[in-house]
């Protein structure tokens, strides 16, 4: 079972949530386009020299979506397994996160098909989530199942409440990255998460690519905005935010 999401009360509260002392400096440390091996290249300059005691991960999308800048499965592996004992050995504490589902006939017009062969983009995707959570658990590391959230609560399509960016939500024919909705449900379940395992995040870097960065939406790349660490720094900060989590009752998640 996969740890409960928070109920819509607490987004309502994060809606209007302000920052008090600012106690918890999130940095947003996503790069568009960036695969595992840009990752690995950046990690002593844009996390370690840092000292985080948080590191918050999630990097794949490149790795088995992007044409452009993709890296077979195998090392894919070895790249998180590196960024994984890295980080741990450096004395910050690591979560995982899955990679979002994506609106395949979006992909399929801007990559060749041929690129994603019978597994198709989703099925990439879900090759890269299995790596993931092998690594979470070689490692003992808290993972936060956004996949299957997304695919759960994500009603990824072409509808507006897509939580994948789309042409009827976000006007662009993207599939790939969330919108503000999406990036404020990847900010609650890591919340909770970090909840959940009592973690110290008095500095945390969150680590990724451009789904980290924030495109899309307000405020890219920093965390001040709609990105996902912007929202996660106004929910560490929130003294209101962060007494509701520990009382409103939850509803149960999709099963792993």
């Amino acid at each position: 079972m996969t740890k409960p999401l928070l109920t819509s009360a607490l987004l309502l509260l994060l809606a209007t949530a302000t920052s008090a002392a600012d106690k918890h400096t999130v940095t947003n440390a996503g790069i568009g386009g960036h695969n595992s091996a840009n990752l690995l290249a950046r990690l002593d300059k844009d996390v370690l020299a840092h000292h985080p005691q948080l590191v918050i991960l999630m990097v794949g999308t490149n790795d088995v979506l992007n044409s452009g800048n993709s890296i077979p499965l195998e090392r894919y592996g070895k790249n998180l397994e590196q960024l994984a004992s890295r980080i741990t050995r450096s004395g910050s504490r690591l979560i995982l996160m899955t990679i979002p589902p994506c609106h395949e006939p979006y992909l399929l017009q801007r990559h060749p098909p041929a690129f994603y062969g019978n597994d198709g983009p989703n099925g990439r995707i879900q090759k890269a989530n299995s790596v993931i959570r092998q690594t979470a658990k070689k490692h003992g590391l808290p993972l936060v199942e956004i996949n299957a959230i997304f695919a759960t609560v994500g009603r990824i399509g072409e509808k507006p409440a897509s939580l994948i960016r789309n042409k009827v939500n976000s006007a662009t024919d993207d599939g790939v990255h969330p919108t503000a909705d999406g990036y404020r449900l990847i900010a609650t379940t890591g919340f909770q998460t970090i909840r959940d395992h009592s973690l110290s995040t008095e500095r945390v870097i969150c680590l990724g690519d451009s789904i980290t960065f924030g495109a899309g939406v307000k405020g890219s790349g920093t965390t001040t905005g709609e990105t996902y660490p912007a929202v996660l720094q106004r929910l560490l900060n929130s003294s209101q935010v962060v007494a509701a989590s520990r009382t409103l009752p939850v509803r149960p998640s999709a099963r792993r």
